[in-house]
This record gives structure tokens, C-alpha cells and sequence, in this order.
């Protein structure tokens, strides 16, 4: 049985079937859902404010808060993370907000904190909400639901939908995937605050009645702590990183989403998860354009049911489709090559990565394609780059293990030399790219987006030595600030801000791990008390730790925002790191006065 959208509250379902489960293993019934969603309705019919913004880590909490927001007749909005400073800049869009991040918080705005452990939203003897919302009728014509693009630029482009473009692409995906996902549990990599994650983690789970997990899969090791049959919504950022040495699990069903997978990483996949992925095509703008199925080994994409496709004169990918409102037509950059007979395409890279260098046509996706066919390239990511004179091209690379020693035994410079004159017969000169960085990753967004101020940031300022050359006692221990908030004092309260980018030639990645370095946590910590004593002027001495937590990994490239919260009374320190909204570590300390 598939639901409406309309009737996910108003359904005559058994009030004991799990909605959802969190990670030890425990299941949250239908009733609780619905007492939440009824106590938080009728709380959120009492505020004024009708734009309200969700930003949660939690997947069950998000589908309380935007059925209580439905239920309310608010409308929602989906900043996509839970960046302060990035939040200001779409401060516009909101008028309050729901989150279950503790030090979240933005001046002038009304907040609503909610967490798994209140009992106000979780009642244990009331049923009094799932009878109200069981026997009620909701008109959700007039709701809205705002996402934000997260494209390759950085800079997020409102995007409206409806409840009933919703509602279309949701039935739509339900008779495509409900025979993959019965009798199994729904788990995530992707935050369920973008639409991807969103429809696939939250609103289909919901309609097909299946129950989803409540808590985001960051390491591969989470999947073989999951009992029973695995549906994993994820993206190639999170199937690249899966580990070999980890023993065979069998998911009955990959959808994964937000770049395209390699061949490799698709075989990888299908030996270590023992089923190849579904791939979906799609944007925020768009929603769903079409799917392949990596079992299949076939490059070609097939439209969803109701999609149209056509290309124009330059192979631009023109649609029509269900999911958009009056039937325009949507002109997108993607280029295509249509197979007018079996009705499918093949994508071919996008051409708003094409820009002007000295009057010549540049391909951003082509030089990429030219230097992942040199030996010992495992990745690649070229970005243009503005210096003093001219325009260039910036290259950052993953290499093998043959190639990291030969990196090593030349240094960068001489490895950069060499790199242009292999490129010289196959890429006009200014295509060349004229700065290299070596990294053990690219990074990418939960999304699997490779943001370009992201990539541009490294090449910022150059380093006096290479993180190869040996010299670690010359390597800088703190890493770059990009920006801050002033410091905010209320009461005995201090905060602030800094946004972070995680150098390559950062002292605590050298050594840690030789072939896959990442942030150690003692690092977290004393970057937190350092700028806790620079900035808000609280003691330098840690007298104990309170509380811990390291939810994901820091690696090299990773730009991160460190909130620090020091109250003087009694001189505790809350920091939280956030990686593209999410919440990587966190902690609660006491220092010596």
C-alpha cells in the first residue's frame, strides 16, 4: 500500500507498526510519531511566525517537524545545513526555526530546540494526538516546502515546491522503487534537509510504509551493525570510501544519487554490498530526471514516467515534466546525446564548466577527463583561479600509491612539471593547469558536490614547504580562518563563529595516517581551547572533559565551522564542528580558572 502525502497523519493504521529506528536497534511506533506530530503542531499554532526553517541531524525528528508544520498550515523551508554564518545570509527566506543542534542559535530569531528526550513531544501515556490527527482532514494545497540549491558555485538559489509537486514525484518514485524496499530498512548517507534525501529518507519511507533509520550512516562499519534486509539511499562520496577489509554485506536494494558513479566504484559496490547500484539523475530545480541500472553495465539514462527529454542545437538537455509547475519546459546545462529510438541519453559533462581563458574555449570536465587517463591519477578536480594578471587553471589530484612516490622522490614543483609537459600534445597551453595540490581526496559535500570556493581555498595562499618534504616541525598547527562572527557576550554567556579550512600542510595530518590522513580528535580539542583563550578570553587549561563525541572524520581539503560557547560562571566550553550542516564533533568541557 502506498499513501498520499495527505493521508500520512490521517491513515487508519495499526498505531503499534514502526515508523522508524534508531541505532540501538529500538523502534519508534506510529503512535509516537503522531503524538509528536500533534504536540508540535498545536505548539507551532501558537507562534506567529508562519516561514519556518528545519535544520536537524535527526531523520524522524525532521518528518515530526514538517508534519507539524503541515499540520499547522506553516510553510517550511530547507536551508540544507546548519552553518550560523551561512543561515544569516538566508535569514531572509525564515522567520523562526526548529533544530535539534544544542548550540544553534541566531540573534533576534525564535528557536525550538527538540530532541528525542523531551517528553513534551514524547508523550508515553498520551494517545490523545495519534486519535486527534488519526481523525482529522488536512488541506495541504496552500504548503510549501523551500530547498536550496547546492551547486558547484556555492551559492544556494531558493526553490519552491509544492505540496503537490511533491506529491506527484513521490507516487512517481513509489512505483518505481516500493518492490525494491518492502521488508527492509531504509538508511541514509545523505541529509534529509536537500530533496534528495528528503524525498528518498523521510517522505517515501512514510508512503510505503517502511521504517527508516532515525540516525545519518557516515562509516561503512554502521551498515553491518543494522539487523535485517539494508535499502541504502546514498551518493559516490560515500560508495568510493567503502573499505575492502570489511567483511561482504548483502543490501537488497543501492539508490544512489548526487554525481555519477565510475565503473570501479560501482563494482566495488556490488562486491562488498553483493548489488550493484541505481543511479538517479536530478536536480533541486528539476527533482528526478531519469535513472540506469549499474547491474546492468549500460552508460544510457531512461526518463521517469511523465519526463520528457529533448536537446538543442549545443546538446543542451531540455525537459518537461510532472514534477514542474505549468508545464514549462526547463533548459538545463547538462549535455546530452539523445538515442531518439530507445527514448534514453547519454550525459556527456556540463557545459556551465566552460569558460574563456585568453579567447579560448576552456572544458573543465575535458581537462579533467585528460588528466584521469595519466598513469597514476586516481582523481581529479581542476578549478579556474584568479591571480594578480590573468586567469589560470588549479589542478588538485588523487594519486596511487606509484604515484605518491613519485611525487615524493621529485617534489611538487618538478612533479608539476613534468604533469605540463605530458599534457602539452593533448591540451591547448592555457588549459594546462599551472598549480597542483595532492590530496588523499577530493572533497565533496554529503551531496557528492564539489563546491569551487571549496577547491579555490587551497590554492589561496602557497605553502613554504611541501607536506611531503619531511619538515613537520615547520608545519602550521592551526589552520586558516576564512572568517568569523564578532564575538557575542550575553550575560555570562560569550560565542562565536570561525569558519576553518583544513590545509594539507597541517601538522596533525602528517603521520595520521600515512595513505588516508584525517584530523585527530586531540586536535579538535586544543583548537578549540585556543580559540576559546583567544577569542572569548576564557582559561587555557582543560580541567575535564564532560562530554565527547566524534560523529564523522576531518580529512585534508575540509572547511569547517567551529561554534565555541564559554560561560564564565562556571567556566565551561561547548564547542560543535559542522561539516556542509552537519554536526562532526562536539563537546562540553571545564577549564581551570
Amino acid at each position: 500500500m502506498v499513501l498520499p502525502l495527505t493521508e500520512i497523519l490521517s491513515a487508519q493504521l495499526p498505531l503499534d507498526a514502526p515508523v522508524a529506528w534508531r541505532p540501538d536497534n529500538s523502534r519508534i511506533p506510529r503512535r509516537q510519531f503522531l503524538d509528536a506530530t500533534s504536540a508540535l503542531a498545536a505548539r507551532l499554532r501558537e507562534c506567529p511566525e508562519v516561514r519556518w526553517a528545519l535544520c536537524f541531524e535527526d531523520a524522524f525528528l525532521t518528518a515530526v517537524a514538517t508534519f507539524a508544520c503541515l499540520a499547522a498550515q506553516k510553510q517550511i523551508v530547507m536551508p540544507g545545513h546548519a552553518q550560523p554564518e551561512r543561515l544569516r545570509e538566508q535569514r531572509f527566506f525564515f522567520d523562526a526555526l526548529l533544530t535539534d543542534i544544542p548550540l544553534l542559535e541566531l540573534e533576534n530569531l525564535l528557536v525550538i530546540h527538540l530532541s528525542n528526550h523531551d517528553a513534551e513531544f514524547f508523550p508515553e501515556d498520551s494517545f490523545q494526538g495519534a486519535s486527534s490527527l488519526s481523525s482529522s482532514v488536512f488541506d495541504f494545497s496552500q504548503s510549501t516546502v523551500t530547498f536550496f540549491t547546492s551547486g558547484s558555485t556555492g551559492i544556494p538559489k531558493p526553490n519552491v515546491k509544492t505540496i503537490a509537486q511533491l506529491e506527484i514525484e513521490n507516487q512517481i518514485q513509489a512505483a518505481c522503487w516500493a518492490g525494491n524496499i518492502q521488508n527492509s530498512c531504509i538508511t541514509g548517507t545523505t541529509s534529509p534537509l536537500h530533496l534528495y534525501g528528503f524525498q528518498f529518507r523521510v517522505l517515501l519511507p512514510l508512503t510505503c510504509g517502511v521504517p527508516f533509520n532515525t540516525e545519518l550512516v557516515e562509516y561503512h562499519e554502521q551498515l553491518h551493525a543494522i539487523p535485517g534486509p539494508v535499502s541504502l539511499v546514498t551518493s559516490p562520496a560515500f560508495l568510493k570510501r567503502l573499505d575492502p577489509k570489511l567483511p561482504e554485506l548483502r543490501a537488497s536494494f543501492i539508490l544512489s544519487a548526487g554525481g555519477f558513479l565510475s565503473s570501479a566504484v560501482s563494482e566495488q559496490a556490488r562486491q562488498l554490498l553483493g548489488i550493484a547500484p541505481f543511479e538517479i539523475f536530478g536536480s533541486t530545480e528539476a527533482g528526478a530526471i531519469a535513472w540506469r541500472d549499474n547491474n546492468t553495465e549500460c552508460q544510457h539514462w531512461t526518463p521517469l514516467p511523465g519526463v520528457t527529454v529533448s536537446a538543442d542545437a549545443e546538446g543542451r538537455l531540455a525537459l518537461r515534466s510532472p514534477f514542474l509547475s505549468g508545464g514549462e519546459e526547463l533548459v538545463t546545462d547538462d549535455k546530452v546525446q539523445l538515442d531518439p529510438v530507445a527514448k534514453t541519453f547519454l550525459l556527456l559533462g556540463r557545459l556551465d564548466r566552460t569558460l574563456k581563458i585568453e579567447e579560448k574555449r576552456i572544458s573543465l570536465p575535458e581537462v579533467e577527463k585528460v588528466l584521469l587517463s595519466l598513469p597514476h591519477v586516481a582523481d581529479a578536480a581542476v578549478v579556474p583561479f584568479e591571480t594578480q594578471t590573468r586567469t589560470i587553471l588549479a589542478a588538485l589530484l588523487v594519486l596511487d600509491e606509484a604515484g605518491l612516490q613519485e611525487h615524493a622522490l621529485l617534489g611538487n614543483a618538478r612533479y608539476l612539471l613534468q604533469l605540463r609537459q605530458r599534457l602539452r600534445t593533448r591540451l591547448e597551453p592555457v588549459a594546462i593547469p599551472r598549480r597542483l595540490k595532492i590530496l588523499s581526496a577530493i572533497p565533496e559535500s554529503a551531496q557528492g558536490k564539489r563546491h569551487t570556493p571549496t577547491l579555490q581555498a587551497f590554492f589561496e595562499t602557497q605553502p613554504s614547504q611541501s607536506p611531503t618534504s619531511g619538515l613537520a616541525t615547520m608545519a602550521p598547527k592551526f589552520p586558516h580562518i576564512l572568517s568569523q562572527t564578532s564575538a557575542a557576550k550575553l550575560g555570562r554567556e560569550s560565542t562565536i563563529q570561525l569558519s576553518l579550512q583544513l590545509g594539507a600542510e597541517l601538522l596533525w595530518f602528517q603521520g595520521h595516517f600515512e595513505k588516508h590522513p584525517i584530523l585527530p580528535g586531540v586536535a579538535q580539542l586544543n583548537w578549540a581551547i585556543h580559540y576559546a583563550q583567544k577569542f572569548l578570553s576564557s582559561p587555557g587549561k582543560l580541567l575535564r572533559i564532560e562530554s565527547l563525541k566524534f560523529k564523522k572524520p576531518l580529512v585534508p581539503g575540509d572547511l569547517v565551522i567551529l561554534a565555541l560557547r564559554h560561560t564564565s560562571e562556571n567556566q565551561r566550553l561547548d564547542f560543535v564542528y559542522t561539516l556542509d550542516g552537519e554536526t562532526v564533533s562536539l563537546g562540553k568541557l571545564t577549564l581551570a580558572p
